[in-house]
């Protein structure tokens, strides 16, 4: 991967979105609530699923299709992943609406 410049997603409006570089993302990524932005990136490379946003709405998180643009990645296919679920046990699973 190349060397990415995360702070061009910094978004006011999703301040503990993990693509989004501020104290608070920044937080919970070091205390393992988060996953950093590369690693939900080999989600997606590895096993195809994308970043719901963390506000739950059923939507793919506008950081991650950010990420994917710049590193060419589909971010159009693929089934959304329950962060929820995933970041209470670690496990991928599809969300279902």
């Amino acid at each position: 991967m190349k060397n990415t410049n995360w702070l061009r997603y910094c978004n006011d409006d999703c301040l503990g979105c993990p693509f989004n570089c501020n104290e608070i993302s920044e937080q919970a990524q070091n205390w393992g609530c988060l996953p950093a932005p590369y690693e939900i990136l080999n989600i997606k490379r590895n096993h195809g699923y994308n970043w719901e946003c963390h506000a739950g709405t059923g939507s793919v998180c506008s950081g991650f299709v950010a990420a994917c643009r710049d590193e060419n990645i589909d971010y159009k296919t693929g089934p959304l992943l329950d962060t929820t679920h995933y970041l209470r046990t670690g496990e991928l699973k599809e969300k279902t609406l």
